[in-house]
């Protein structure tokens, strides 16, 4: 009984320690430290880029082009990642191994949730944004 209670305990922490946040608050404020209006700047074309890659990416699932899905998927990880988007990373990271894969349907699953991603992710940004400077 007590050594499946610390088993439980046990996987309950590893699943909290390893769960990615919305927004990584350390990560974000290296981004934050380089000025305010670099920052905001940092926002917009974050919304901006997110919005034009989102089409790029439907665009190419028609065509199940997957080198340049996967491709596409990874440069806006990477921009999500240097802004503590941690869910949206994942999220771009689970595109790239499904368009590695060809799994077409999880792929198209996975980019339906794009826009709402979007959304709440530059929203957690503005707001942090707004906390930092009043």
């Amino acid at each position: 009984m007590v050594l499946l209670f610390l088993h439980q305990w046990m996987d309950f922490m590893v699943r909290n320690l390893v769960e990615p946040q919305l927004l990584n608050e350390e990560v974000t404020w290296a981004r934050y430290e380089l000025g305010e209006d670099f920052f905001e700047e940092y926002i917009q074309f974050f919304g901006q880029t997110a919005l034009e890659v989102h089409q790029d990416l439907v665009g190419l699932l028609g065509s199940k082009n997957s080198p340049a899905i996967a491709s596409k998927a990874h440069d806006l990880k990477g921009l999500c990642l240097n802004l503590g988007l941690e869910i949206f990373g994942k999220q771009l990271k689970a595109v790239e191994r499904a368009a590695v894969e060809q799994d077409w349907a999880l792929v198209k699953g996975l980019l339906a949730q794009f826009p709402k991603l979007r959304e709440e992710s530059v929203a957690a940004l503005v707001e942090f944004k707004l906390r930092q400077s009043g």
